[in-house]
């Protein structure tokens, strides 16, 4: 019985982690940087023994800011960014040498973890990667402006927390099912 409570605890985690990590994916363009989307991860998810140590470090500061904030389920690389300022630390002080290597693999094909892709229009990409203390400032073409508050930065939070509710199960399920993921198996990374 002890064997299938495990098996049955170790389903639930995959189907609902305790969170997910999310950033936005920047998209090489002549002019610039474009974003099409925004990748969510369950960093309790990744089993992979031969992370690159920006990885592990990033993911185990990723750990604490969660157990600091444990009422948060959607946790953005923007917000670990604006936690490690008020902490009073940088990046390189905890062993990540470079955070955007770290997130290039993350999202790449070689870590062994399910990942989520997301579309995003600007107005979410810029708020979901806002690292500022006051909140970034939206310009458009009208010649208005927008600041995103932090209301507005949970509200879309909340948004995200309630689609990976969603949407994060069935895929998970899809793998299982499929033999690509589960208990004792990496996840196939043609898979998703």
């Amino acid at each position: 019985m002890v064997a299938e409570d495990q098996a049955v605890e170790r389903a639930g985690r995959l189907l609902y982690p305790q969170y997910w990590l999310m950033w936005v994916l920047p998209v090489p363009d002549k002019a610039g940087p474009v974003w099409e989307g925004a990748i969510a991860i369950a960093p309790d998810l990744v089993t992979d023994p031969d992370l690159p140590a920006d990885v592990r470090a990033l993911l185990k500061v990723a750990t604490a800011y969660r157990q600091a904030n444990p009422e948060r389920s959607v946790v953005w690389f923007s917000d670990l960014t604006l936690w490690a300022y008020h902490q009073g630390f940088e990046w390189y002080d905890v062993g990540v040498r470079d955070w955007e290597a770290a997130l290039d693999y993350m999202a790449g094909d070689v870590i062994r973890t399910p990942q989520l892709m997301i579309g995003t229009n600007a107005r979410m990409a810029h708020t979901i990667a806002d690292a500022t203390v006051k909140g970034v400032v939206l310009s458009f073409t009208n010649g208005t402006e927008e600041r995103i508050t932090p209301d507005k930065r949970e509200h879309l939070r909340d948004f995200l927390r309630d689609l990976l509710r969603r949407d994060w199960p069935p895929y998970i399920q899809s793998l299982i099912d499929a033999g690509k993921f589960g208990p004792g198996l990496p996840v196939s990374r043609k898979a998703s």
